[in-house]
């Protein structure tokens, strides 16, 4: 499994991020992995037994900190083979009208977050061959969600992004992968008011992303089933009797 990449991954600190991370360092020694979070402490206690990770600080929302971690790559290693840009938040509406301030959090990370981890990253990109963008979006913007339609919202704006962005670096040769998961056991999605079909681990969500990465998907879609219950939700009354709460079928 040699590759010698250098792989950097946002919000590496917990979910999908640190699962990403702790797969390509036990599977992958050749490979340099960059974390970064807003906390190196809480990194560094997760990687401490991982020579070939390398821990950093830096919040998403704040452009000149990320840039400080895409200068440390560049002088450290000379190059960036991909960049993983996972790092984000949800936050439910719990009661109307929407709170400005959870507009503002969610969406400062979910997608001015990841266009500051496109900027900061792309003139390392250049440099090498066959670099790759991977954007961690979400299934729910394949349909409504209850109380989620903040978090969806960013979303949609995010995966607008890199979709358009795909087209923008085609002719550098970057490739642009997107990768819709469903419902994964993490952090950020901590309310279980509703049912999570095919729940899965971080762990199995990040193995599916790799494997999707070394085929070179444009979208790596998972789990398949939810996906075609999403699509066919406009031709069948059922998906309301599996997602929505007690409360809302009432």
């Amino acid at each position: 499994m040699n590759s010698n990449k250098v792989i950097w991954i946002t919000g590496a600190s917990s979910g999908i991020g640190r699962a990403l991370a702790l797969n390509y360092a036990q599977n992958y020694p050749d490979d340099r992995v960059v974390v970064s979070s807003r906390s190196r402490a809480s990194l560094e206690e997760t990687f401490k037994n991982n020579p070939n990770v390398f821990c950093y600080a830096a919040d998403v929302t704040d452009q000149t900190s990320m840039q400080q971690v895409a200068s440390t790559i560049e002088q450290n290693f000379g190059r960036l083979d991909i960049v993983f840009v996972n790092a984000g938040i949800c936050e439910y509406i719990d009661n109307y009208p929407v709170d400005m301030a959870s507009v503002d959090r969610v969406f400062d990370t979910n997608v001015k977050g990841a266009i500051h981890s496109v900027n900061v990253a792309l003139p390392l990109l250049e440099r090498v061959s066959n670099p790759r963008i991977v954007a961690v979006g979400s299934q729910v913007v394949f349909a409504p969600f209850p109380r989620a339609g903040l978090y969806a919202a960013s979303k949609i704006a995010m995966t607008a992004f890199f979709e358009a962005l795909r087209l923008d670096v085609k002719r550098q040769n970057i490739a642009v992968s997107i990768v819709y998961p469903g419902f994964v056991d993490t952090p950020a999605s901590p309310d279980k008011s509703f049912p999570r079909p095919f729940l899965l681990s971080p762990e199995d969500a990040a193995s599916r992303i790799i494997d999707g990465v070394n085929r070179g998907r444009r979208d790596i879609i998972f789990p398949k089933r939810l996906y075609w219950l999403l699509k066919l939700k406009y031709l069948t009354k059922l998906w309301e009797f599996i997602v929505l709460p007690e409360d809302i079928k009432k």
